[in-house]
């Protein structure tokens, strides 16, 4: 509830931008722009606090948004990452990369209907998934980009795993909820074909960030098909994520975070000289956090949550 505080300084009501009520600024309120991911997450924030405390606040700020990305943005935005205010809303980052960081308000659609009883945004399914379902999963079942976009923290550049979106930023289990929506077996068939790339894969892959996001993937699959393979693909992930924790009580500002900074080119890996493990991660360490809650799960409840 406290973060939520602040989650809720960065989403925009602003007259002067009234188009744009519901999105939310990139990081804090102070930025020039809009970040349409983060208004994703914003969103997903407000939904799941909604679902665990019945604030109804948070579902009326869950519903600005939601009104926003299905309104203005897809209207006019998409599949733009961000979105810059003083420049006549000119949008940037239109690639393989934004349709798919995009798509995962797929989950956000399908969480406010389930969560409301209602059929109000699950129709916008098709409109962020197909996209990729058509053009980024491969034969072999690989999530994959196409246009050679630089982000280290979703897939490595080079090697066996080049250009495979092992951190999805939750397309995967995005795509089991828009199962769950609305029935289509397009929507079943995807994810698993997807999951059958992930058993077959030999390594863990090398992106941090990518080892809880495929551990919670792997977990859902297994909730899905009940499929015992998942579960035990997932053991070697689990094992890996636990690792990455940082043990040291006697520093209290970073015990218990976890390790594995993903850069971005070479330009941003410079930034840190003390390379990719010497650092606290926020995005791993949220990862990892919901991984291992559903690791711990113990009813339908928890797991949820």
């Amino acid at each position: 509830e406290l973060a939520q505080e602040y989650v809720k300084t960065c989403q925009i009501f602003s007259p002067e931008y009234s188009h744009h009520s519901g999105a939310c600024f990139e990081e804090t309120p102070q930025t020039d722009h809009i970040a349409s991911r983060d208004t994703v997450e914003a969103i997903q924030s407000f939904l799941n606090l909604y679902a665990v405390t019945g604030d109804a606040v948070a579902l009326k700020r869950a519903e600005a948004g939601l009104n926003w990305f299905t309104g203005w943005f897809l209207e006019n935005g998409w599949p733009n990452g961000y979105i810059w205010l003083k420049k006549n809303d000119t949008g940037s980052v239109n690639n393989d990369f934004s349709r798919l960081m995009l798509s995962a308000v797929s989950l956000a659609f399908a969480q406010y209907d389930a969560l409301t009883n209602q059929k109000k945004y699950s129709k916008f399914i098709p409109k962020v998934m197909d996209w990729v379902i058509d053009n980024c999963i491969e034969k072999d079942g690989a999530l994959k980009m196409h246009d050679g976009t630089d982000v280290g923290h979703h897939a490595v550049l080079s090697g066996p795993l080049a250009d495979c979106f092992t951190n999805d930023d939750g397309v995967g289990i995005a795509l089991i909820a828009c199962y769950r929506a609305t029935n289509n077996e397009k929507y079943r068939e995807t994810p698993l074909h997807n999951g059958e790339w992930w058993l077959r894969m030999p390594v863990l892959p090398d992106a941090h960030a990518s080892i809880p996001a495929g551990l919670l993937f792997l977990l859902d699959l297994y909730r899905l098909t009940g499929d015992k393979r998942y579960l035990e693909k997932s053991e070697a992930y689990i094992e890996a994520t636990l690792k990455l924790q940082y043990h040291q009580p006697a520093e209290p500002t970073l015990h218990g975070g976890f390790l594995g900074l993903d850069f971005t080119g070479k330009k941003e890996g410079d930034c840190f000289p003390e390379g990719s493990m010497g650092y606290i991660s926020h995005r791993t360490t949220m990862y990892a956090m919901l991984a291992l809650s559903k690791v711990a799960a113990e009813n339908e409840k928890e797991w949820n949550i």
